[in-house]
């Protein structure tokens, strides 16, 4: 039973890092661009984010039978959150490139090299604490049925989506 908010965290990352996903599509990791913009410089982008928003609760409200109060609230939560998310997100993407990078290098810098992963692992530790809070949230607004279904479904909810294949039912 303890183990069951690990659970649930780690399917919220999933599903965020999903969500984020679509949020950033067109954007790859092999492209050079400049450092990422802080949260509040994001909102050039509301259109795509908008659209990959209503696409993830869409999802939701499918598997979890969501009232619209509760649409409303989900929609809420996670435009405030995922502009902050989508950055962590690709500061981690792109120390974990960096990381790539240094290791095919045909030297490699033992101490140079562990601060990189230090870092990784900071950036990798800040998108866990945002999706847990994000996750707490969330918990909030789902009743103890749809949190069930949703740890169930959540693993599946892009997969199947881009398949076309109806989600895992609950155990």
């Amino acid at each position: 039973m303890r183990r069951m908010p690990l659970i649930l965290m780690a399917f919220s990352v999933g599903l965020n890092a999903g969500l984020v996903y679509f949020f950033l599509n067109g954007r790859t990791a092999q492209e050079e661009t400049p450092p990422p913009p802080p949260p509040r410089e994001l909102a050039g982008e509301t259109r795509d984010a908008e659209e990959a928003l209503r696409e993830h609760l869409d999802l939701m409200t499918r598997d979890l039978d969501l009232d619209p109060a509760q649409v409303t609230a989900l929609h809420d939560l996670l435009k405030t959150r995922l502009p902050e998310m989508a950055v962590l997100l690709r500061r981690t993407t792109e120390a974990n490139r960096r990381i790539t990078d240094a290791y095919g290098e045909p030297v490699l810098d033992e101490a140079k090299f562990r601060e990189m992963v230090r870092l990784a692992s900071a950036s990798r530790a800040r998108a866990d604490s945002l999706s847990a809070v994000m996750l707490l949230a969330e918990a909030d607004i789902l009743t103890p049925a749809q949190r069930t279904r949703f740890a169930h479904t959540a693993p599946t909810i892009y997969s199947h989506a881009r398949r076309d294949q109806p989600p895992r039912e609950p155990r």
